[in-house]
């Protein structure tokens, strides 16, 4: 695995030849490949209203490709099962292509994409200032004309307020509306990128809190504090600037993966451990249980060779985490937590798994072939829903 920024990420592929069908986003006709033909590279979720949850995915050809509603499209996987069902695969969902050149793509409410030429461009709601637009705007910026946000970006990350990007000299910046995660103390929202961190190789936002990690191998950490999520021994405050840890609480260990949740913090070294602070507040203005200020290891069975860490996006208390391992194998691990009374289970979801990301009640996965499931309830018995690409003749969203 690379040392990008920790984001979502999934796929999975079926492919039918031969059948023309008449896409209604854009309306123009196409044709369903092969599962060869398309290889999926990158993927986010996006809700564009807050409740419509959607799936963005990038192939390896450079087209951004979109789902529609993914309730949808489970309702329309359940009727289909009922109905005729002659075995036991799942029902393709045809994902749209809307536009081209795209190398990764970020999103929630807005959409970030970076292009073939490095430069970070941005469509969707101008709330926070995220798309460099004043917060108390009711824009909404369409797909076909996008902002021009910033040059020279390898990795971008979007929340409700703020917008953390790692340029191609590792650089860090940030800008949107939250001054505790964009790490500069400056009042309002904040319209255009401003530099808060040299030399990062990764980056997580908690929503409440963010956490650096740098080519030194250094934690560094900004934001609120009120349940201990900074890691440097005390709750109850803020700290608007990135501030080193104490790497010694780690033991010497190289830091592979880190993950954040809400105050929550996981962390992966090279001896497979999982270090955990901070403590839940079930997003809401107060913690659910004494905070952990400091870096504690889990002393707990957990799987092997585990490579990379993403926590569950979700509102519900738990902490669970999903793993991936050097063998490519998902797991996924609820009630993560130093409490002794607390054990971790650990579920075995997949093999041959690339990347993994989730969203509230909602996980997708991007295979070692370049397919994309999606699966809603993932520690749950449903099963996987593969994504059809459905390739245009034209594409009139081309913005180059």
């Amino acid at each position: 695995m690379n040392s990008q920024p920790i984001f979502a990420r999934t796929r999975m592929l079926i492919g039918m030849t031969g059948m023309i069908i008449l896409i209604h986003f854009p309306p123009v006709m196409a044709q369903i490949l092969p599962a060869t033909s398309v290889f999926a590279v990158d993927m986010s979720f996006h809700e564009p209203n807050g409740f419509d949850k959607r799936l963005l995915i990038v192939d390896k050809g450079g087209i951004l490709w979109q789902t529609g509603n993914l309730e949808d499209v489970k309702k329309n996987h359940t009727a289909q099962s009922a109905s005729n069902r002659q075995d036991d695969k799942p029902d393709p969902v045809q994902a749209y292509p809307i536009r081209n050149h795209v190398k990764s793509v970020s999103a929630l409410y807005a959409v970030f994409i970076i292009d073939d030429n490095d430069i970070l461009w941005g469509w969707g709601k101008t709330a926070n200032g995220q798309l460099l637009i004043s917060t108390d705007s009711n824009i909404v910026i369409p797909e076909k004309d996008p902002i021009k946000i910033l040059t020279d970006v390898q990795s971008v990350l979007g929340n409700d307020y703020t917008v953390l990007a790692i340029r191609k000299d590792n650089t860090l910046w940030a800008w949107g509306h939250s001054s505790t995660l964009r790490g500069d103390n400056l009042p309002g929202p904040l319209n255009r990128p401003r530099k808060i961190l040299d030399h990062v190789v990764t980056v997580v936002n908690s929503d409440n809190h963010a956490v650096a990690l740098k080519e030194d191998g250094t934690l560094w950490t900004w934001g609120n504090n009120e349940c201990g999520g900074l890691g440097n021994g005390h709750s109850g405050y803020e700290n608007y600037r990135p501030t080193p840890m104490d790497m010694g609480l780690f033991r010497g260990k190289r830091i592979l993966s880190i993950a954040a949740r809400s105050n929550e913090n996981i962390v992966l070294t090279e001896n497979n451990t999982l270090w955990y602070w901070g403590n839940d507040n079930g997003y809401k203005p107060y913690c659910m249980n004494e905070p952990v200020s400091l870096p504690e290891p889990l002393k707990k069975k957990i799987p092997e060779k585990l490579e990379k860490l993403v926590y569950e996006k979700t509102y519900l208390w738990g902490g669970a985490l999903y793993a991936l391992d050097t063998g490519h194998t998902l797991y996924y691990m609820a009630s993560v937590n130093p409490d002794p009374s607390y054990d971790i289970d650990v579920t075995k979801i997949d093999k041959n798994v690339s990347e993994v990301i989730s969203t509230t009640d909602w996980l997708a996965i991007l295979k070692k072939d370049g397919t994309v499931w999606i699966k809603k309830y993932p520690h749950t018995n449903e099963p996987f829903i593969s994504v059809h690409f459905v390739q245009p003749k034209q594409n009139d969203h081309d913005y180059k």
